[in-house]
């Protein structure tokens, strides 16, 4: 039986809400795919060069969580299916607690993360630079566009800063007429990490709306008596 009035309103609205949704997965899942044809890892997130912990495979798993969810969301809505709507619910619900527990959790140690992640930094992705094609691209294209050098400045690279450090032509490039940025880019990190959880927050929103339009429409569709 097919919902009428503002049931059907809800209905139509979810459905254009995870097929947005859907489409971002889509997107992030594409992007994934690329960095890993062109770049290869991207960027490991843990010491071992061959980890299976990369930027490009969290893409990949990102976009692809993103397209299931959406797609029960869109098609739960659309066949007025009880059955997908609370799938989809159960794991609106387990993301958005996931999302909570980390953002509260970031926000009490937010301190000690800064500390955590400024070490990764240079243990970790500076050591890959010469190693990781996809390292060395983020970082050169980090300090050029933002005219910094290294976590906390040029003197955390463990050799010359690379070239991407320099304040002109790589030819006059040297410690000795202090030609390299001065100001590292933990600022500049730091600025990113605020873009993600506002992202975060935005996305933890439409997601309380969504399951409370999801729980509405399925509670009108178990009222009405539909069995599928």
């Amino acid at each position: 039986m097919a919902v009428e009035g503002c049931s059907a309103c809800i209905k139509w609205l979810l459905f254009a809400l995870n097929f947005v949704a859907w489409l971002v997965g889509v997107a992030i899942l594409g992007i994934g795919i690329y960095l890993r044809v062109t770049e290869g890892g991207f960027v490991s997130l843990t010491p071992s060069e061959d980890s299976l912990i990369t930027a490009t495979n969290l893409f990949i798993a990102i976009g692809s969580i993103i397209m299931l969810i959406g797609f029960l969301g869109c098609a739960g809505a659309l066949r007025e299916s009880l059955c997908m709507l609370m799938t989809f619910f159960v794991l609106l619900l387990i993301v958005f607690v996931m999302e909570v527990v980390v953002c509260v959790l970031g926000y009490i140690y937010q301190d000690h993360l800064e500390g955590v992640f400024s070490e990764y930094m240079l243990t970790n992705t500076m050591d890959n630079y010469g190693k990781e094609n996809g390292t060395k691209v983020l970082w050169d294209r980090m300090q050029r566009g933002n005219q910094c050098c290294g976590v906390n400045g040029y003197a955390d690279w463990p050799d010359n800063p690379p070239f991407s450090c320099c304040k002109d032509s790589a030819a006059e490039c040297d410690i000795v007429n202090e030609s390299w940025y001065k100001e590292g880019c933990m600022p500049v990190f730091l600025q990113y990490w605020t873009y993600v959880c506002v992202g975060v927050i935005v996305l933890a929103v439409l997601q309380l709306f969504n399951m409370v339009f999801t729980m509405i429409l399925f509670c009108q569709l178990r009222k009405e008596g539909t069995l599928v």
